[in-house]
């Protein structure tokens, strides 16, 4: 998907795991009950019971995880305000790849946006690459702090990818919506609803470039 909704941070989501609450304690509480009629001497409908409950505890878990992006205000242009979404995402490999513009990416409100949708993305159970790029390709970062070294692969995209483990990994999540089955299909992206917010964001960035002092030749007359 080209800078498209993250499906977990999606209203729909949102509200289908409320529903999947709601029954889930609405079964439990009739297995109590059907539970108690029997002197609470019956292993299958104990287990059953403890079953549900594990399966709650999970969905409350998902839900908690919205709640808190939904109260920071960080989480993207789907379930709340628009903040950042990703440029693509690999829903079959769980992969967010978010090439970083060396002059944009370095801005001081891209800078914490940035460090923000690192923890977004990686809490939702996505891997998380941003490769930085300039005029001459990507970037390729290997390391930390002291450690940091950066390699140059150019515009080679296979290159770049090869250097996801999750990617030769190989896909760990089926999918079930057809246009991501048709754009697999028929090599090429789904396109996001909010297509080019990222392109506008940059825009603007370049807007705040320190521009050079224009320079011009006055010519005198005899």
């Amino acid at each position: 998907m080209f800078q498209a909704d993250l499906p977990e941070l999606s209203q729909e989501n949102k509200n289908k795991i409320t529903k999947q609450i709601r029954e889930l304690e609405t079964e439990i509480r009739h297995l109590i009950a059907k539970l108690a009629r029997m002197g609470n001497r019956d292993k299958a409908t104990e287990k059953l019971i403890r079953q549900k409950l594990e399966l709650e505890r999970k969905l409350l878990v998902e839900k908690a995880k919205l709640d808190e992006i939904q109260k920071a205000g960080v989480s993207g242009a789907f379930l709340f305000q628009p903040g950042f979404k990703p440029d693509f995402i690999l829903p079959e490999y769980r992969v967010i790849i978010d090439p970083f513009g060396v002059f944009h990416h370095s801005l001081p409100e891209a800078v914490k946006r940035d460090a923000i949708k690192s923890v977004v993305y990686r809490a939702l159970g996505y891997a998380f690459y941003h490769p930085w790029w300039d005029e001459r390709g990507f970037l390729w970062a290997e390391g930390t702090g002291t450690t940091l070294t950066y390699e140059r692969i150019g515009y080679d995209a296979n290159l770049l990818l090869d250097r996801m483990k999750e990617i030769r990994r190989g896909p760990i999540k089926p999918l079930t919506d057809p246009n991501l089955i048709a754009a697999k299909r028929f090599p090429g992206y789904y396109l996001g609803k909010n297509l080019g917010a990222g392109a506008n964001s940059v825009a603007i960035a370049n807007q705040k470039r320190t521009k050079p002092k224009v320079l011009g030749i006055r010519r005198r007359r005899r």
